[in-house]
């Protein structure tokens, strides 16, 4: 008898350790995110739950699904919605951006959070590939068969996830309705945002999704995975030392800021000329990164020899250039350049086409603005002269 209980002593713990060797990596215990303040309700009306949200900066940024807000309604989608943040009242929230093809929205709380519990993101890199645990955390609702909602307590469903797949992570256990805008954590940490549910699980959008769709609304992940808000270079300074480390990640990282700055180009007077300013938005901080503007400056004249001749001409223009200095780009003496470029035109149209009393109508600008440390983005800008 002794003998028979060894031996299935033997094969009980056999099983066990096979079970503990096929079981996923990283496997999350849920109940670690049942108390996160961060998972709120999010309403169009204020009254009913319409999905959930994630709330991920002190300062009261939410992410949220687009299509909850968007649904049954054309252009120009609300301007407000509501949120609930655990056990407090609707509070409204103004919606910052709407991506339709990301499905995602970010809104912004009316006052700042009555609690906030800093996220830290997952490096889904590290993920991508094997079976992973992971937890939907929203709020549910569903109609009963008289039409009347039911609204279900917060809750964060366990899941596998079986890395990408079409570019989003499929977690097998399907959400209930409400919980679109949720987020998925792995071991704790926010791995993406819960988008829509299908006959056999759920889809998620990965956190390197989300992290650019934030960045144009100045929404940064910094070096230990948490997001902060700031201008859009209040973060360049660092990550050009890391580039100059060669940290491939920052690069990319430079470049994705790179892209979202908008530039505003200005004709400014200047005694008897002009100067152009690049100016970039917003604001920058003192301390931006050193470099130079190259392009090219083409006018427009009101002149019909000159309109006439344009037609089987190129256009000519004039290369420019200007130091980033401080964020701020000027390029001076432009009558003076312009009227170079008048004597150009008429020596290349063998003196047919005379535009030096011609009116100046607008000047186009062209160009790349180069980074000591990287190259910058592609600028294109039209600037009319003032007046008209």
């Amino acid at each position: 008898m002794t003998f028979f209980r060894a031996a299935l002593w033997i094969v009980l713990l056999v099983t066990l350790a096979a079970e503990l060797r096929s079981a996923p990596a990283n496997a999350a215990d849920c109940a670690s995110v049942e108390a996160n303040a961060d998972v709120v309700e999010i309403s169009r009306d204020g009254k009913n739950r319409h999905a959930s949200g994630i709330l991920i900066t002190f300062d009261g940024y939410v992410l949220t699904a687009a299509h909850p807000i968007m649904e049954g309604l054309q252009p120009p989608y609300p301007i407000a919605v509501y949120v609930k943040q655990a056990s407090s009242a609707w509070q409204s929230a103004t919606v910052s951006r709407i991506d339709p093809t990301l499905d995602l929205a970010l809104l912004k709380l009316e006052r700042r959070p009555d609690n906030f519990a800093p996220l830290r993101v997952a490096d889904v890199r590290d993920y991508a590939s094997k079976v992973t645990q992971i937890c939907l955390s929203g709020f549910g609702f569903y109609d009963d068969a008289r039409g009347v909602r039911f609204e279900n307590k917060f809750n964060s469903i366990q899941a596998q996830t079986q890395g990408m797949q079409l570019g989003y992570y499929f977690a097998n256990a399907q959400v209930p309705l409400g919980y679109s805008g949720g987020a998925a954590f792995i071991d704790g940490e926010m791995a993406g945002v819960i988008l829509r549910r299908s006959d056999s699980g759920s889809f998620i959008v990965p956190i390197s999704y989300v992290a650019e769709f934030l960045i144009a609304q100045g929404i940064f992940l910094r070096a230990e995975r948490s997001f902060e808000t700031g201008t859009q270079w209040s973060q360049l300074p660092q990550l050009v030392e890391n580039n100059r480390l060669n940290i491939e990640q920052n690069r990319r990282e430079i470049q994705k800021i790179l892209r979202s700055i908008d530039w505003q180009v200005e004709l400014r007077s200047q005694g008897s000329d002009y100067v152009i300013v690049f100016i970039p938005k917003p604001v920058f901080p003192d301390q931006v990164v050193e470099g130079t503007f190259i392009g090219r400056l083409l006018p427009s004249f009101e002149h019909n020899g000159f309109k006439q001749w344009l037609l089987s001409n190129e256009p000519e223009s004039i290369e420019i250039g200007g130091s980033l200095k401080k964020g701020v780009i000027e390029i001076p003496d432009i009558l003076e350049k312009i009227a170079l470029l008048k004597s150009k035109i008429k020596s290349k149209s063998q003196n047919k086409v005379d535009v030096s009393t011609a009116k100046l109508i607008k000047i186009d600008i062209a160009g790349s603005i180069l980074f000591n440390e990287f190259d910058g983005p592609k600028i294109a800008k039209e600037l009319r002269v003032p007046g008209q």
